[in-house]
């Protein structure tokens, strides 16, 4: 493995010039067949194998966005029309999630070069899109023909993600959320860090993503637990894949894990 740093820069500017990073990387991996791109806060909680390679016509690999996934109304596609990420809305229009983006190489390259351009000249007018580097991303990939990936791919850690059942037992990637507090919120990975804000040490919990509670997240320490979002703490007992959790006022939930991954989703306590 090599490790290439960047110079790192204030959001929006490290996510509006991500196509800026991918582009001077061409020379680096030229040799490569393919590349592909995973977001830092992506977690890999299943293989992800040879199917993620497009074929000869495809070139380029894009994934759908789970929040936008057979939903209905409006997708959040840049509406300037005098932006270069402008994108107008059809009946069979697709979102992808720029969390994972890749393929041929030269076709990555022939893409990040293109966006690149397209942010140069929207940074010289003070203009950025509704959603930084995905609305380019999503205007370049509208009219290629490209391997799609299901949301499975490229999940994500919101309770809004959760509404798509069928999908939650094959995910793959899991996108942790930023906002959340055990990554210490987003001030913190946008650079307005309070000096005084007490923060989550990662190596101190393990931490589990609810599909059917209150708290996005649970994290716990040996047999103590604590609800990240609402604070509420107490002790849990871990019986093969049933989780409970015993709450100060002996309030009970019980959770049953998927398949062995970061998911709980909650059952009867009555039923385990």
């Amino acid at each position: 493995m090599t490790h290439i740093f960047y110079p790192h820069k204030n959001w929006p500017s490290i996510v509006v010039e991500k196509f800026h990073i991918i582009y001077s990387l061409k020379e680096k991996l030229a040799d490569f067949a393919y590349t592909y791109s995973f977001n830092a806060n992506a977690l890999f909680v299943r293989p992800v194998e040879q199917d993620i390679i497009p074929n000869a016509s495809q070139r380029l690999v894009a994934a759908l966005h789970p929040s936008f996934y057979k939903r209905a109304g409006s997708l959040p596609y840049d509406k300037n029309k005098e932006a270069p990420a402008y994108l107008k809305q059809h009946s069979n229009s697709k979102y992808y999630q720029s969390g994972l983006m890749g393929g041929e190489t030269k076709a990555f390259m022939e893409m990040a070069e293109v966006i690149k351009i397209w942010t140069d000249n929207d940074l010289k007018r003070n203009y950025i899109p509704v959603w930084h580097d995905e609305s380019y991303y999503n205007k370049y990939m509208s009219d290629k023909s490209a391997l799609v990936l299901t949301p499975n791919y490229i999940w994500g850690s919101y309770p809004s993600f959760f509404a798509i059942q069928s999908y939650i037992d094959k995910v793959k990637i899991v996108v942790r959320e930023k906002a959340n507090a055990i990554w210490n919120g987003l001030d913190y990975f946008r650079n307005n860090r309070f000096l005084n804000q007490k923060s989550v040490q990662l190596s101190d919990f393990f931490y589990i993503s609810l599909l059917s509670s209150s708290s996005d997240y649970v994290a716990f320490s040996k047999d103590t637990f604590k609800e990240i979002n609402s604070q509420r703490q107490g002790r849990f007992q871990k019986i093969n894949d049933l989780f409970i959790f015993t709450y100060s006022n002996n309030e009970k939930k019980c959770f049953r894990q998927v398949n062995q991954s970061l998911f709980l989703y909650e059952i009867n306590c009555s039923d385990r």
